[in-house]
């Protein structure tokens, strides 16, 4: 599979490739779209064991491209056309009972947050800041990041980190659970294929009923919280702050996305 989201299998391993690195790899409707497919095909593969997600570039994903919100008629139908797609391939790995794993570098902000939260084990480089600045853009979390937050941290802490929008490097990430292990950025991905081996090679009903019974411990549905994130999404990218956050926020240079300073690594 090519594109802006590629997928590999490769000895029970399906590694999902964001690939859209001049726009550092920001969400838009075909990266939405390529997301879904992506996992959609792996979890029906009978020979994949393990996800495992990357990214070319400078950052795993800067979030969604605002840019197309900013000259969109619908924001709203917009943001559910882009968070529908992601919604169902988040369910699909929740579903599937495999294992998966985020290999995590640089800008990561946004429904890229959400992304990274989502696998079972996140391993970051040194370089990653993850940049919790919904509420810059007068937004909520979507693309499950409320769901993931909270379980990750505890909801007192969920509420802090989601309405105080921390920078927070890879140490922190760390330290807070958020990731599972850091690594220099010229180890990660070595590092994140060498550990889906090795997820790989573990009994694989032995893995899902393990991963069944970590995840019953989470009181709200998963589709339920899915779905109502994408309508507060939805219906806060109708509102006129939303749209004047977006103006403001990313400014094009020569052709290149140029992020406000907090959010580069």
């Amino acid at each position: 599979m090519t594109g802006v989201v590629r997928l590999e299998i490769l000895d029970g391993v399906a590694e999902i490739h964001f690939n859209r690195p001049d726009r550092l790899n920001m969400l838009d409707e075909a990266m939405a779209r390529g997301f879904r497919d992506a996992v959609l095909s792996a979890v029906q593969a009978t020979a994949v064991r393990v996800l495992l997600f990357t990214a070319s570039g400078r950052g795993f994903c800067a979030g969604e491209d605002l840019a197309a919100f900013q000259s969109s008629d619908d924001r709203g139908a917009l943001a559910e056309r882009i968070i529908g797609p992601i919604n169902e391939a988040l369910l699909a790995m929740a579903n599937s009972g495999l294992p998966s794993i985020a290999a995590l570098q640089g800008v990561i902000a946004g429904g890229g947050i959400s992304l990274a939260l989502a696998p079972d084990l996140a391993i970051a480089d040194t370089n990653v800041r993850f940049n919790f600045g919904y509420l810059k853009i007068a937004a909520p979390l979507d693309c499950g990041g409320s769901h993931a937050l909270v379980r990750l941290v505890g909801p007192r802490k969920a509420a802090e980190i989601k309405l105080l929008n921390p920078i927070l490097d890879a140490q922190e990430a760390r330290q807070l659970g958020l990731v599972n292990l850091v690594v220099p950025p010229v180890a990660l991905r070595d590092t994140a294929r060498s550990w889906a081996r090795r997820l790989a090679a573990t009994p694989a009903e032995a893995t899902a009923r393990t991963l069944a019974l970590l995840r019953c411990v989470e009181a709200v549905p998963r589709a339920d919280q899915l779905r109502a994130e994408m309508e507060a999404f939805a219906a806060a990218a109708r509102t006129e702050a939303f749209g004047q956050a977006i103006g403001a926020f990313f400014v094009a240079r020569d052709g290149e996305v140029q992020l406000p300073a907090a959010f580069r690594p």
